[in-house]
């Protein structure tokens, strides 16, 4: 299973300032999962923690663990240095977000031991990446860690940590998010600015004159 233990109140983007904000709700607000109704933006995991025992009574095994929507809450979902091209820019350092990643899958697997979860949010850690996933599944607070963006730049990362190999630093996803604004317009999925093969594609102007212009 894939879960959003956190669906928060979706995020539009500010006209002033360019940055993510929540949008105007009424209160309570009904619509969402694992979060507080009367403070949208903040989580409230009793039910998603139920869910996953849920599962575990169902025969369910493995679960990967996410937070928020990648169409309205992207910097939830997928922390970033830069937005894709109809998303907005994030609202606070996004490695305050990869923090919360990390402290909701720990929620997770200290509700329910016996379940084995994998963790996302990684990849803005970049070279950081092989330390903090070391750290998690070493002291138990996730089994595994799913890597998303980072594989498309940089397929052989796992082996080359694995292997005690030097991290090859020119491919290791910087979060330009141009995988993302490429399906967005109709293109192609890949990374335009690391990966040799979509670079030389006719997409990747477009897609960086998109992104250029969602600055």
């Amino acid at each position: 299973m894939r879960l959003s233990l956190a669906d928060i109140v979706p995020f539009e983007k500010d006209a002033d300032t360019a940055l993510g904000r929540p949008m105007a709700c009424e209160l309570p607000f009904l619509h969402g999962f694992g979060v507080d109704q009367n403070e949208p933006t903040k989580f409230d995991l009793r039910e998603p923690l139920q869910l996953l025992r849920r599962y575990r009574e169902l025969g369910i095994e493995l679960v990967n663990v996410t937070l928020g929507s990648p169409y309205y809450n992207p910097h939830l979902q997928r922390p970033a240095a830069y937005p894709p091209s109809d998303g907005y820019q994030p609202p606070a350092d996004p490695l305050q977000f990869v923090k919360v990643h990390l402290d909701a899958v720990r929620a997770a697997k200290a509700a329910v031991p016996s379940l084995k979860l994998v963790g996302t949010g990684y990849t803005y850690l970049q070279e950081w990446l092989p330390n903090v996933a070391q750290h998690e599944v070493r002291c138990g607070h996730v089994d595994f860690v799913g890597l998303g963006r980072m594989v498309l730049s940089y397929p052989e990362l796992p082996r080359d940590v694995c292997a005690g190999q030097p991290m090859q630093r020119k491919r290791i996803c910087r979060t330009f998010s141009e995988c993302t604004t490429g399906p967005r317009n109709g293109m192609i999925s890949g990374c335009f600015p690391l990966d040799p093969f979509y670079k030389a594609m006719p997409e990747a102007k477009q897609v960086r004159a998109l992104r250029d212009a969602a600055k």
